[in-house]
């Protein structure tokens, strides 16, 4: 428990006044991103477009592959940057 000094207000750890600003669209693409693409890719693999055209089905894999490596190379790079504060 925190020391209250007498005749101040107890203090917290909360700041009051200062909220932190969501980012929408990245919570949205963290959400729905990786379901889609998940999705779309188990479609492609499941239906009769794998068997129609086999190379164009894991063209979309190879498309999907590329994509997990460019956010992971996106990942490391912003958790590389010491300069900056966290944001929690």
């Amino acid at each position: 428990m925190l020391p209250v000094v007498q005749g101040q207000k107890p203090p917290t750890v909360f700041t009051p006044g200062k909220k932190k600003r969501i980012n929408l669209v990245a919570v949205c693409l963290n959400i729905f991103l990786p379901w889609f693409l998940f999705s779309a890719l188990y479609a492609i693999l499941s239906f009769s477009f794998h068997y129609q055209s086999p190379a164009g089905s894991w063209a979309c894999v190879g498309g999907g592959v590329v994509i997990v490596v460019i956010s992971l190379a996106l990942a490391l790079r912003a958790r590389s940057n010491a300069e900056r504060d966290p944001s929690w």
